[in-house]
């Protein structure tokens, strides 16, 4: 992998925070965007944030071959401050 394609992965992600906050699907999401903003994140933070997320939840569903994990994203959403 080459920055090029990290800055390629790190725009989809971002894109990916943008429209479950777009479409509040999953809830959580926007519930903990709305929240993080509340704690006085900008909203570049905020989304990076949560987008940190959900690059682990891609990462663990890879190694673990397994399929997303709701209770387990919303509740790492859930530590966010």
């Amino acid at each position: 992998m080459n920055i090029e394609d990290d800055f390629n992965l790190h725009k989809i992600v971002i894109q990916s925070v943008e429209t479950q906050i777009r479409d509040n699907d999953p809830p959580v999401t926007k519930a903990a965007f709305d929240r993080l903003l509340e704690n006085g994140h900008d909203e570049a933070s905020a989304k990076e944030m949560i987008a940190s997320v959900i690059a682990e939840e891609i990462y663990l569903m890879l190694s673990e071959n397994r399929k997303m994990n709701v209770e387990s994203f919303a509740a790492r959403l859930e530590e966010l401050s």
